[in-house]
């Protein structure tokens, strides 16, 4: 029986890496997108005819079909991307949860909803059943994370009086190809200002640590969890073993793209304003993953970083391209 597979925010930078895989795992796979191009602008002409494309809000879209399953990434993102819907980026990641829990719950669809590492809002190891914890400091990004914590609550109390089937996902610090440096990506801003010969931007001390993972590795994580995950079960998706300070990643892409730029210690809050909040260090326990789904992440930061290097060079340099 063919499948039929909604993914919302589908032109995103992690839903281009999704799109991609779940054609090239089931390419006879009816796949519809929703996208309203708010952030990351890739090229989507690639997509093949059977791709149902749809350019317009999500809380727009009233389909008549059934989907068996709904990948849910649709969301402000970036620690610069959310800026600009100061106020009202929990309005907006809460009326997404309640359109797409409405769908699921129309359709009798499979829900993969993906939630942010965010909603921890603490040091640490996090674990799936940790505390969370209400920050003391305020801004956008605290903003974010509780409307991302509130939606995954939302979720599971529909399920209760619902037919509502889902799984939740955190990921940690996804990096990868078509990452935007706008929305501000720590990786891809650090790629841009070393190939360009300028100095690399590193916020306070650069001691802050992030646990990066490749966005294949995250797709395959999230793959696995619409398949085999438990209903209403939350999973850590990430790379523990990819932890590093972001002076310590600085160094890491200076020496991997020969650059001599050096290296420019400065203060969020003087460029971007009292809005900004920076991250809080944030290393994901992978043991639910690892336990209940047999899966483990395969590409070190290194290797990723190598890749990465090819791919910046060629949008560089396109009339080089192979």
């Amino acid at each position: 029986m063919q499948k039929k597979i909604l993914v919302t925010g589908g032109l995103g930078f992690i839903g281009h890496h999704l799109t991609k895989q779940l054609l090239k795992q089931d390419s006879d796979c009816r796949l519809s997108i929703v996208d309203n191009l708010s952030s990351t602008k890739i090229d989507f002409s690639w997509l093949p005819e059977q791709v149902e494309v749809h350019i317009m809000d999500l809380l727009d879209f009233n389909p008549t079909e059934p989907y068996d399953e709904i990948y849910h990434l649709a969301s402000p993102v970036g620690a610069l991307g959310i800026l600009k819907r100061n106020g009202y980026i929990a309005r907006d990641i809460l009326s997404l949860s309640y359109k797409i829990a409405e769908l699921s719950i129309q359709h009798n669809a499979r829900l993969l909803f993906v939630s942010s590492s965010e909603i921890y809002g603490h040091d640490g190891v996090h674990t799936e059943n940790v505390s969370k914890v209400v920050p003391n400091y305020r801004g956008t990004r605290l903003e974010y994370s509780l409307g991302k914590l509130l939606s995954e609550e939302i979720l599971y109390n529909l399920s209760i009086d619902h037919r509502l089937n889902f799984s939740v996902c955190r990921p940690f610090n996804v990096f990868g190809e078509q990452q935007s440096a706008e929305l501000g990506f720590v990786i891809p801003a650090f790629f841009q200002h070393a190939l360009h010969q300028r100095p690399l931007p590193v916020f306070m001390d650069g001691k802050q640590k992030r646990s990066f993972c490749y966005v294949q590795d995250i797709v395959d994580a999230m793959l696995l969890v619409m398949e085999r995950g438990a209903k209403s079960g939350t999973y850590n998706i990430g790379h523990d073993g990819n932890c590093v300070s972001i002076l310590e990643l600085a160094g890491k892409i200076l020496e991997v793209t020969g650059s001599r730029s050096g290296i420019a210690f400065v203060d969020p809050i003087e460029i971007y304003g009292e809005k900004y909040a920076e991250a809080f260090d944030k290393i994901p326990d992978l043991t639910k993953m690892k336990e209940e789904l047999g899966w483990v992440p395969k590409v070190s930061l290194e290797d990723a970083l190598k890749q990465l290097v090819v791919f910046y060079h060629k949008q560089e340099n396109p009339d080089n391209a192979d």
